[in-house]
């Protein structure tokens, strides 16, 4: 097992070399078929609670807003973890936001927010997990420059693709004008 921890200044493909060198070392520790499990992970966001202004909140905890990018870096990177066979994930949800003297407004590796409330990235990770139904990983599509795809066969034996594009490339989806 390892631990896969992100912010989102991170790549979504960040940790697929760690993936490879955990399975390098489990061939040459003779055991090439032995599951990999991220252990614990978290990423590291921000509040998204604009205008939070608590009276006991340190200068520090008033922080830049980037819950969007964390929201869509969540699916990115486990999905990309999936890919590359990681077949399970044990996300660090334990520290909850707080105020006051020791604010840790939006959790920085939680969920959830100070109030208790989902932040967006809980909502996307939630709706991957829903998603995927228990599925697993298929095979990644390669059609264009940019464009990241991701096929995932679920239990309901229907196919499920997850795709984005990376670095703000552009492309047009297969079948329409």
């Amino acid at each position: 097992s390892f631990h896969a921890y992100a912010s989102t200044q991170d790549h979504p493909q960040t940790w697929v070399r760690t993936v490879a060198e955990v399975r390098k070392a489990l061939v040459e520790a003779g055991k090439p078929d032995m599951p990999i499990v991220d252990s614990e992970g978290g990423l590291n966001s921000k509040s998204f609670l604009r205008g939070l202004e608590h009276p006991t909140l340190p200068p520090e905890a008033k922080r830049t807003y980037d819950f969007l990018t964390a929201a869509e870096l969540i699916v990115q990177w486990r999905v990309t973890l999936m890919a590359a066979g990681v077949k399970a994930h044990y996300y660090y949800f334990l520290i909850p936001g707080t105020l006051g003297r020791d604010a840790n407004v939006g959790g920085v590796l939680s969920l959830t927010e100070a109030t208790g409330g989902p932040i967006p990235a809980g909502v996307a990770q939630n709706n991957l997990v829903w998603q995927l139904d228990g599925g697993s990983f298929i095979q990644q599509v390669e059609r264009e420059a940019g464009l990241r795809c991701y096929l995932f066969g679920r239990k309901d034996k229907t196919i499920l693709a997850v795709l984005w594009a990376e670095d703000e490339a552009k492309f047009t989806l297969w079948g329409t004008a």
